[in-house]
């Protein structure tokens, strides 16, 4: 079996990268569906589908005050909790959509791989955008998630350590693929 081209090794993780893209999708509008819902069901006396989306229980912290808590349909499974605050909304947003993102520009990138023409602009274009997205993922996920303030370093390139491994082998990648692409144009013009 081939590694990239048409019926590759490629395409098949093409397709597991868009069945994880689409779970984070999935996930990202249920979030904030069910975050709406939360938030109507605690500034409201009515309540809207209470059993799935509840406020006023009591979290793991004891606190029980504006909490909220977001379980899966049909099944007594929690799918995320905690007190309402703007900081807890945008670390789901941020969470959901970037991982969304990132498993996008993958799926666009293994999409491209896993085509008769492997070495295109699209190709690079999705390849530099996820590098970009890469570091921009690891620095919010390094000082907004992991609360780390400037001064600890260590705790900084711990944090960062694996961003920074993903970006550096996609670099490489991206060298690899331009220089593909150049070959590649240098033939069609001599043809």
């Amino acid at each position: 079996m081939k590694i990239i081209g048409k019926n590759s090794l490629a395409r098949y993780i093409n397709w597991g990268i868009t069945f994880i893209f689409f779970l984070f999708f999935i996930h990202l509008i249920y979030f904030l569906l069910g975050y709406t819902i939360c938030y109507y069901n605690n500034t409201s006396e009515s309540k809207l589908m209470a059993s799935t989306f509840s406020t006023g229980i009591k979290l793991y912290t004891g606190i029980q005050e504006n909490t909220f808590s977001i379980k899966y349909p049909f099944i007594d499974l929690n799918f995320f909790s905690g007190v309402f605050s703007s900081r807890l909304f945008f670390e789901g947003l941020i969470g959901f959509a970037g991982f969304a993102f990132y498993f996008y520009c993958l799926k666009k990138i293994f999409g491209a791989l896993s085509s008769e023409n492997i070495f295109s602009l699209n190709l690079l274009k999705w390849t530099r955008l996820f590098l970009g997205f890469n570091i921009i993922l690891g620095l919010i996920y390094t000082f907004f998630f992991g609360e780390v303030k400037l001064n600890e370093v260590a705790k900084i390139i711990s944090h960062l350590i694996p961003f920074l491994f993903v970006f550096f082998i996609t670099l490489f990648a991206y060298a690899f693929f331009k220089k593909g692409y150049d070959l590649q144009s240098e033939n069609e013009l001599t043809i």
